[in-house]
């Protein structure tokens, strides 16, 4: 296959790629179930809830513990998620 040949695959997929992107983002924005600003406030009280969480978990301790007790609670959550998510 010639480089030109190779240069125009990778244009078209490329093409195909981004217009892929476009429609995916469309098809989201058009069947989203809520308003972005709902979206926006539910992911900042989640965010402000977890942060306090932490705090409340931490707080007294050393940087070092602190550091810890965080890195457990991420992994609890990681571990909470990967049981909601399907195998494979």
């Amino acid at each position: 296959m010639s480089q030109s040949q190779n240069e125009i695959y990778t244009t078209e997929f490329l093409v195909g790629v981004l217009a892929g992107m476009l429609v995916g983002g469309v098809l989201a924005v058009w069947y989203a179930p809520q308003s972005g600003q709902t979206t926006r406030d539910n992911l900042a009280r989640w965010f402000h809830n977890q942060t306090r969480m932490v705090a409340e978990r931490v707080q007294g301790e050393s940087v070092a513990q602190s550091l810890e007790t965080g890195r457990a609670i991420a992994h609890s959550h990681r571990a909470e998620q990967a049981k909601r998510l399907p195998a494979g």
